[in-house]
């Protein structure tokens, strides 16, 4: 977490055998750690990192807090984690401090204006940080007809209490004609709150999970995190299946209000589209969904404006 010599020496090796134009990073932090960045920078070779979490701002991945900003002592005050863990994690900051791991990253792709807002915040000069959303690889759509007559919403993803999964449960006990249905795998110590509406599914295969999201009436998360981005609403909307979910992160710039999906700013507001839904009340253009996801995330467009950023902005100074 705080200094990897084995990654620093590995990377040496890598970069004198492959001697690239520049180094493109994105998670690096618990494993590789910012050891690999100094390796980097001694060559002079441009970093490009895509940013997926809080970490390179905040001692936690999961959110940027402006009351604590660059005084990280304060995040031993915030109500999250252990604070065991919370003592580890403002060190690594002040570590990574010391080491100016903040100054070795020349560009910064974000995937979301949310996100890029936020680094802004936290300092970050606005003309190092360009916007470019994620992509979905396959856009199969997998349409099979419902093997029962159930209808049901669909949660994937992590299981844990910031990702409001027991909140999201009790929504459901008292609609009657659709269930919840919930994938993923339980993070440490948490219970789900047992109700007779609610489905877990367990861990599923991507090919499996693809199945569901098709068949789902709607893909629904209760998280209010400061999501960068916001995928699963991605990969539901890549199916064809509309998005609820809150006003957190970047869901609103993913999901077109009404046509792809709901964003919605409390739980009863949430309550009521479900119940709307569950009542065919509200109704989607599935294959509307799917063509508009395809236009706007697919790989191609993507890798063009990659490379375009690379060779503008980075290779050409």
């Amino acid at each position: 977490m705080f200094y990897s010599l084995e990654a620093g020496n590995k990377i040496c090796r890598l970069l004198d055998e492959f001697q690239p134009d520049l180094v493109h990073i994105h998670n690096i932090y618990h494993h590789l750690s910012p050891s690999i960045l100094l390796e980097i920078k001694k060559r002079n070779i441009p970093i490009v990192m895509t940013i997926h979490d809080y970490e390179f701002i905040s001692p936690d991945r999961n959110g940027y807090f402006e009351v604590i900003g660059t005084s990280y002592w304060k995040f031993l005050f915030i109500n999250r984690y252990s604070f065991f863990r919370r003592i580890i994690l403002v060190l690594k900051k002040y570590f990574h401090k010391l080491l100016g791991t903040s100054k070795l990253i020349d560009l910064f792709i974000s995937p979301s204006e949310f996100t890029k807002k936020i680094f802004i915040k936290a300092g970050v000069p606005e003309n190092r940080i360009f916007i470019l959303p994620h992509f979905l690889s396959d856009f199969s759509l997998i349409q099979e007809k419902r093997e029962t007559n159930e209808h049901y919403a669909l949660y994937f993803g992590r299981i844990c209490e910031e990702k409001g999964i027991n909140e999201l449960i009790e929504m459901f006990d008292n609609i009657s004609n659709l269930k919840l249905y919930i994938a993923g795998a339980p993070e440490k110590n948490f219970k789900m709150k047992p109700s007779a509406n609610m489905k877990y599914l367990g861990k599923l295969e991507k090919e499996e999970l693809n199945r569901y999201i098709s068949k789902a009436d709607f893909v629904i998360s209760a998280s209010h995190l400061q999501e960068t981005f916001g995928l699963i609403a991605l990969e539901a909307i890549g199916q064809g299946t509309p998005f609820i979910g809150f006003d957190a992160g970047a869901f609103r710039e993913i999901i077109n209000q009404g046509i792809s999906g709901f964003i919605l700013n409390t739980p009863q507001e949430m309550k009521n589209i479900i119940e709307k839904i569950a009542d065919q009340k509200i109704n989607f253009n599935r294959e509307k969904i799917a063509q508009e996801t395809r236009k706007r995330y697919n790989s191609d467009r993507y890798y063009n404006r990659l490379i375009d950023i690379f060779s503008k902005y980075v290779i050409s100074k």
